[in-house]
């Protein structure tokens, strides 16, 4: 420990970043796919099939709109430190 409390990193920790070649993978997969499903759901309230496919739509946009969302915050957070 410093004399301010922080804690200083252990050369033998892994350290992980938020741009490794899995992560980034998974994003190239992840975010197409979240997109997608948005879209599909958006095309789905506008034109529904049945009444219950319109919860189902909606939940679909928020699931993905909830990952994107979060997943750029974290990114976003992890650049200005």
């Amino acid at each position: 420990m410093n004399k301010d409390n922080s804690r200083t990193p252990n050369p033998s920790e892994k350290q992980t970043g938020e741009w490794t070649l899995k992560k980034i993978l998974v994003r190239l997969i992840a975010y197409p796919f979240c997109l997608f499903i948005m879209v599909l759901g958006i095309f789905g309230i506008l034109n529904p099939v049945t009444s219950k496919s319109i919860p189902a739509c909606i939940a679909g946009i928020m699931i993905g709109g909830t990952y994107l969302y979060s997943d750029l915050k974290i990114l976003m957070s992890k650049k200005r430190e």
